[in-house]
């Protein structure tokens, strides 16, 4: 599943050429959850391309997926199994122990637990998709919905039955796209910093991976 094709839209793996789209994308997605971790957007910046540089960002390989128009990037979706998720949450606690990226911010680490314990519990047999961020420009074109699909199509590769994933609650347009994508809410979780009078809301979603023969039908 390295490449598909639909009309001019094309999904890749090969993130590395694009790096700079890719780390656009992200931003993209994860907006609510670097105004609850940073006070600086500069030091948002400064955390993913250390996670890029360790490996360990979402979509970084083989977790994440571009969708390309005419070579220029427009669309970005990551996902992992459970025992993927566990392997990059040790491995991102060794790595912030060794080097941590923003010695000066005392309450990272306790912030980034915070959200991570506010995701919902990835169970075996789960894939966890953490990811989808489509250009504003290039909205209504079709790219988020083979993004979603490819993301199924992995899961479904990998022998998961369900994907999981947590919205942050004031991103609403997302949180309706979902629904029309099948799932479903299953529970909630918040991420609370006191000190700093911030709080991050997730709604946790769900829904299971549709067959191959379903998935070709919604085409």
């Amino acid at each position: 599943m390295s490449n598909a094709m639909r009309a001019d839209i094309t999904l890749t793996h090969d993130i590395q050429p694009y790096m700079a789209e890719a780390l656009a994308l992200d931003a993209a997605a994860t907006r609510y959850e670097d105004a609850f971790l940073f006070d600086d957007p500069a030091d948002a910046a400064t955390f993913r391309r250390f996670l890029c540089e360790h490996n360990l960002a979402a979509f970084s390989p083989p977790h994440g997926l571009l969708a390309l128009i005419d070579g220029r990037p427009i669309g970005l979706a990551a996902g992992m199994t459970r025992r993927e998720v566990l392997s990059r949450r040790l491995a991102l606690a060794m790595a912030l122990h060794r080097e941590p990226p923003l010695p000066r911010d005392a309450g990272l680490i306790e912030r980034l637990r915070q959200v991570e314990a506010s995701h919902p519990v990835v169970h075996d047999g789960d894939f966890a998709w953490s990811r989808i961020s489509v250009a504003p420009s290039f909205a209504g074109q079709r790219s988020a919905r083979l993004l979603a699909d490819a993301m199924a199509a992995r899961a479904r590769e990998l022998g998961c039955t369900r994907i999981v994933g947590e919205i942050a609650a004031a991103n609403e347009a997302s949180l309706r796209y979902i629904e029309k994508l099948g799932y479903r809410e299953i529970g909630r979780g918040s991420a609370v910093d006191t000190r700093r009078g911030r709080r991050l809301d997730y709604i946790h979603m769900a829904g299971p991976i549709p067959s191959v023969a379903a998935a070709e039908a919604t085409r």
